[in-house]
Order: structure tokens, then C-alpha cells, then sequence
């Protein structure tokens, strides 16, 4: 579906079917109508014990606690066939069939420790989390019934230096960790980065700001075929990627001036810079990669993202204009894959909100997203341009009890 959508003029034929403009020959033209059917459910209990006191000059706060969760998911997709008959999809008579039908649990038992605290000038966070998984994965087409589990250690680490009252840096470090959905196969592995974080922060009474550099080191970054990826075949199998470096800067402020002794204009602006690089070669099936080459970057992750956010508030009612920039995306790293080289088109969007107090119990609200109704490709996936949201107008009220 998606060489036809990309390529329409070598294949023309089937472009005419999926508009109606011509009938279906046989099966290789044949429409395919699947019903996704899906049921979820996610539950646990946690319990969690605060200690506060103070060590020689230090102000502690130590949280620590234990969780357990499940997740399952229950899955019956259904195929059912049709020609394109006169503009219009009609059953060919060939029967519906199940094309999915599994069963997924992950059971997770979870420890913690936060430790917190304040010498002087200085704030120490300090966290450790244990956690044991287990999954299960039935398939009831191929009769079979995966089984897997993984025990992992996630430290971190923050220290903020008070520099003044108004200046501090901070730097922080942390483990992250993604573990593999149940019935993966055994080579695939868990996702693993260590995050690391540096900055400068700012803060008085009428203006917030920060400038924070990041460093996301993948020692393994998995991919997951899902069916908005693109996926048709093998959903939720996932791959490896390897290594992989993400890095950039984000910086944020947030700003009140007084403009009368009624009306104050707030003022939020935010930016982030972003780049990724694969840190090894390989070939893949997944969707999103193919001949992966060191230095490729990640798909659909953007170089620049901007938001300015402007507004005159009163002491009942707000109005506010955002402004929003995301730059192009590619749509695939590597070669010899689908989307090859293609990338999602530039996001420059305006929107209008404003909210008005009625009284203690009441507020009344409203917004336009997209004044301008600006059309853009936002991805090609799972089949074919996709469009972002359109002009959208909501009205709405809020009752607090």
C-alpha cells in the first residue's frame, strides 16, 4: 500500500481502484477491510512511606515505596474482502477471517528509594528503582504460548547549586530503560540509555527562565512495529537499533509584565534544538529503517521546535495567541526502505484561546487551533500523506464542585 501511495504513477491501476475511477480484476486488486478489534486493561497498588528529618546540617526527605502493575491487551483483528464494483466497495464473497488473535501480559513488581536533600546551597537528589517484569504472550493462530523476564536496576542522580537567589545550575544523570514486550524473539534486546542533563536556571517574582543541554546515550534503541508505523505484517514484533546518540539544547522562559494595575501580558517562549545520530551499521526489516549507515538520523524527530505564547490576562478572563515552528522530519533512516528519503513538511501554526470566570464554580472557555487552516504533511504513515489537524473551533464550560 504504501509503494502505491508513493509511487502512483507506475501504479495506476490500483490508484483508480482505491478512488472508484475502476472495478477490481481479481486478487491482486482485491480491497481489504480489517476491524482492530482490542481490549485493555491496566491495574496495580502502590504504597508508598515519607521520612522527613535533618542530618547535621542537612535537611533530608527520604520517599520510598513499592508498586505492583499489570497491563494486558486482548486482541481479534478480522479481515473482511471487497471489490470495487461501480465506485463502490461491495463483499466479493470471499469469508472474513481472523488475522490476529493473541493475548499479551506484562506483571510488574517495582521498589524505590528517593533520597532528597538540602546542604547549604546545595540540593542532592539521589533515586534508585528495582524492578522485576514478566511477560506473557498467546498466540491462539499458531497455538503458542512466550514467556519472559527481566530484572533491572535504574539509578539517577541531580545536584542544583544555588549560585544566588535569582541563579542556579544544575546537572543531572539518570538510567533509562524500556523493557521488550512479552513473546519477543530471544535476540531482541531491552532498550538502554543513560540521560544525562546540564543547565542554568533563573527565577524572580515576574520572570522563570532556563537554557538545559541534554546527552541521550542508547547503548540499544528498538524500534516496534505497530500498524500506524506502518506495519501490515508481524505487528508488535520489535527490532534493534543499536547504538544511538540524541543530543541538543533546550531553553524556556516564562515572563509577566504589569501593563496596568488591572491587565498583565503573559509571555511564554520555548525552544528546542535536536540531533541523533546511529553510532553503527545494520540492516533492518522495520518500517522506518533500512541500510542503516553511521551518522544516519532518527526519523521523525525534528532539528528546531518553537512555541511563543503571548496574552493579556485580567483578574476573571484571558486571552492568549501561540505561536508554533517544528521543522521537517525524514520519514525513514537509511536506504532500501520505504519513505526513503522523503521528509514531513515544515509546521508553522497559530492559535487563538481565551477563558472567562464566571463565578467561583464556573468558567467558560474557548479555542481555535489552526486559525489560519494551514495544510502540511505531517507523516506518510501508515499509508499515505497525512494531513495536521484542520481549523478546529471548541467551546466548552467548567464546573468545580
Amino acid at each position: 500500500m504504501q509503494r502505491i501511495l508513493t509511487e502512483p504513477s507506475l501504479n495506476k491501476h490500483f490508484i483508480q481502484v482505491l478512488r472508484g475511477e475502476s472495478d477490481t480484476f481479481g486478487n491482486d486488486d482485491v480491497l481489504v477491510f480489517t476491524l482492530n478489534d482490542r481490549r485493555y486493561y491496566s491495574k496495580g497498588i502502590e504504597t508508598k512511606l515519607t521520612w522527613d528529618t535533618s542530618i547535621a546540617a542537612a535537611e533530608v526527605i527520604v520517599d520510598s515505596g513499592i508498586r505492583l502493575h499489570q497491563d494486558n491487551v486482548r486482541r481479534k483483528h478480522t479481515a473482511r474482502y471487497y471489490d470495487m464494483t461501480s465506485a463502490i466497495m461491495v463483499l466479493n464473497g470471499r469469508p472474513s477471517e481472523v488475522i490476529t488473535h493473541n493475548d499479551d501480559t506484562a506483571t510488574a513488581v517495582a521498589a524505590f528509594t528517593n533520597v532528597n536533600a538540602v546542604i547549604d546551597k546545595f540540593h542532592l537528589t539521589l533515586g534508585l528503582r528495582v524492578e522485576h517484569i514478566e511477560g506473557e504472550a498467546i498466540d491462539y493462530l499458531q497455538n503458542t504460548n512466550k514467556e519472559n523476564s527481566n530484572t533491572v536496576f535504574l539509578p539517577g542522580a541531580g545536584l542544583f547549586y544555588q549560585l544566588t537567589a535569582e541563579h542556579g545550575l544544575l546537572v543531572g544523570v539518570n538510567k533509562g530503560y524500556v523493557p521488550n514486550s512479552p513473546g519477543q524473539a530471544g535476540d531482541v534486546d531491552p532498550e538502554e540509555s543513560w540521560n544525562y542533563e546540564f543547565g542554568w536556571r533563573y527565577s524572580t517574582d515576574d520572570i522563570q527562565g532556563e537554557v538545559i543541554g541534554f546527552y541521550n546515550d542508547y547503548s540499544n534503541l528498538k524500534g516496534a512495529c505497530t500498524f500506524s508505523s506502518g506495519c501490515t505484517e508481524k505487528l508488535d514484533q520489535e527490532f534493534n537499533g543499536g547504538e544511538v546518540d540524541v543530543y541538543g539544547i533546550e531553553a524556556s522562559t516564562s515572563i509577566r509584565w504589569q501593563l496596568t494595575n488591572s491587565l498583565t501580558v503573559p509571555v511564554k517562549i520555548a525552544y528546542t534544538y535536536s540531533q541523533s545520530e546511529f553510532q553503527n551499521s545494520f540492516d533492518s526489516t522495520f518500517s522506518q529503517w533500512g541500510s542503516v549507515k553511521v551518522g544516519d538520523e532518527l526519523p521523525y524527530l525534528p532539528e528546531q521546535q518553537l512555541s511563543i505564547e503571548m496574552g493579556l490576562q485580567a483578574e476573571h478572563w484571558q486571552a492568549s495567541l501561540l505561536f508554533k515552528y517544528v521543522t521537517e522530519m525524514s520519514e525513514a533512516a537509511g536506504s532500501n526502505t520505504e519513505l526513503e528519503g522523503l521528509m514531513t513538511d515544515e509546521l508553522v501554526q497559530v492559535d487563538f484561546s481565551a477563558w472567562y470566570q464566571l463565578n467561583n464554580q464556573i468558567k467558560l472557555y474557548g479555542k481555535i487551533d489552526n486559525i489560519t487552516d494551514e495544510e502540511v504533511v505531517v507523516s506518510r504513515r501508515p499509508f499515505g500523506a497525512r494531513p495536521g489537524k484542520p481549523r478546529q473551533v471548541i467551546v466548552g464550560v467548567k464546573y468545580s464542585f
